[in-house]
């Protein structure tokens, strides 16, 4: 059987895609950080992802909600903006 990726380790990937810590993400779900590596490699392979990154951006594409909730809650320093201008 197929393992699926529960709403609970979807919101821990989009918390590591705003660059929080497992241990941040641990506090906001009830759980220690080691139990969010857990839960974090465990939605990894589901995905069939190699890393949390590639999950992460696997959950972008196939579900358009994570980019929406990503783009609400991540703020661009100017920074980047500056850094990526010619790619715009």
């Amino acid at each position: 059987m197929t393992e699926t990726v529960t709403e609970r380790q979807a919101s821990m990937l989009l918390m590591r895609g705003r660059g929080c810590t497992h241990d941040e993400i641990g506090e906001a779900h009830g759980v220690t950080g080691s139990r969010v590596a857990q839960l974090l490699s465990t939605a990894r392979k589901a995905l069939g992802a190699r890393d949390v990154t590639h999950a992460l951006a696997i959950l972008i594409l196939a579900d358009p909600r994570a980019l929406e909730f990503l783009r609400r809650e991540i703020e661009i320093p100017d920074q980047a903006r500056e850094a990526l201008r010619d790619l715009a």
